[in-house]
């Protein structure tokens, strides 16, 4: 089964905050490197790591690392939704 892909609006209100940061330049390498990490997940969903929260156990949220970049995304049954990208220093 291949999952459906979702962008939220938060993710790509994230993505035009991250153009007018760090560049169009910057912003192009790092969306490139995303989309061959995420080229496995329609049919490999969990390949990347799961967020343990206890909040949110009974959900599935994963996250991929992109260098200094974190995208996280949930997994429903047929869909995988894009929900925050933003730099690791942020967790902080």
């Amino acid at each position: 089964m291949e999952f459906k892909i979702k962008y939220e609006t938060s993710f790509l209100g994230d993505i035009e905050k991250l153009n007018e940061h760090i560049g169009k330049d910057r912003l192009t390498k790092l969306i490139k490197n995303f989309h061959r990490k995420k080229s496995m997940l329609k049919k490999f969903p969990r390949i990347y790591q799961k967020l343990e929260i206890e909040s949110l156990k009974n959900q599935e949220y994963r996250k991929i690392v992109l260098n200094q970049y974190i995208v996280i995304y949930k997994i429903t049954s047929n869909q995988i939704s894009f929900l925050k990208i933003f730099h690791r220093k942020q967790i902080t």
